[in-house]
């Protein structure tokens, strides 16, 4: 059967895309090489609510927890930013895969499990890479390289001790350079914990200081349910649409430069690719258009906290209170 469009990656944002590009009318298959979709609850999948609620997916039955603020923490300093009201949902990230999928289906797109893509389809009009910071489609087509990531690592664990679980922990560190590391709760004394860096020999160092800022909450009766790393782009692609190629979510680099975060701005930006194929618009043009001044926006306060000495203080950060108090609901740094 021929199909107008072949996404490779059945993560959220390929059926995200395969969703948008059935609604409107286009065939659509997606290529998944693992057994099941999604990123496997690989991801921290802290999202603000206002964020889900704009890509469009029925998100509630994936929610594990809702947070309000966070407590930042630098040396032995400590400052709390409270929005005094719940502003981000912590997920069941590979539910919330799934149901992306089921809406995508429920539209018509076809998702088909197990098939490795070895060479970039033929036989559609359009290719779509939507397989990671790693792409197979953006390497095959010869995109350009994405020049920034974050060397990430994260543990959950169960029976740990949270004093308010409805603060996120972060942790300013000089173990963690480019970066900072976490302690997100997601309710029922369950916490995940990871940290980031942008050198990558830095991994070791990283894991010993995450293990002592977060022994006060994960004990030696705290069980580990679940660990990996991950390689998170910090930096969107230069070049993201060559001829009938084109890249959305991480393999494009639709990432916010301070958290990470990318399913917000993948989702929005996955919904302007299925209206470029659609109606005939420039994708590269669409997207940046609409998405690329928050992205700038991000990287350029991810270039303020690089320049930071490693010796940083609260009392630096403290001008930048009123910005963190929204840090959970931040997809746009300024709003106009």
């Amino acid at each position: 059967m021929h199909y107008d469009v072949a996404i490779v990656g059945a993560g959220a944002i390929g059926c995200i895309a395969a969703k948008e590009l059935a609604k409107r009318g286009v065939s659509v298959r997606v290529l998944e090489e693992d057994a099941c979709v999604g990123k496997q609850r690989k991801c921290t999948a802290l999202v603000s609510e206002t964020g889900l609620r704009s890509i469009g997916v029925d998100y509630k039955r994936a929610v594990l927890h809702r947070v309000r603020g966070a407590v930042i923490s630098a040396g032995t300093a400590e400052m709390t930013v409270d929005a005094r009201r719940p502003i981000a949902c912590v997920l069941d990230r590979q539910r919330f895969d799934e149901e992306c999928a089921e809406e995508a289906k429920s539209e018509g797109a076809k998702i088909f499990l197990r098939r490795k893509v070895r060479k970039l389809p033929k036989d559609s009009e359009w290719v779509v890479g939507a397989d990671g910071a790693a792409s197979f489609v953006a390497r095959t087509a010869s995109f350009p390289p994405i020049s920034r990531f974050a060397f990430c690592y994260e543990a959950e664990y169960k029976n740990a001790r949270v004093e308010d679980d409805a603060f996120v922990h972060v942790f300013l560190d000089s173990a963690f350079p480019g970066f900072f590391g976490w302690l997100v709760p997601c309710g029922n004394n369950v916490v995940r914990i990871g940290f980031g860096t942008q050198e990558h020999d830095r991994m070791k160092e990283g894991k010993r200081r995450l293990a002592s800022l977060t022994s006060s909450a994960v004990k030696k009766s705290s069980r580990k349910l679940r660990e990996f790393h991950a390689l998170i782009p910090l930096k969107w692609r230069q070049e993201t649409q060559r001829g009938n190629v084109m890249l959305v979510g991480d393999a494009a680099g639709q990432v916010k430069a301070t958290t990470g975060g990318g399913l917000v701005f993948g989702g929005n930006c996955a919904r302007i690719l299925a209206e470029s194929i659609a109606e005939g618009k420039n994708y590269e043009k669409e997207w940046k258009r609409e998405c690329l001044g928050k992205l700038q926006q991000h990287a350029l306060l991810r270039s303020v906290l690089d320049s930071l000495p490693p010796g940083i203080t609260l009392a630096s950060a403290k001008p930048f209170a009123p910005l963190l108090s929204r840090f959970g609901d931040m997809d746009s740094i300024i709003r106009v």
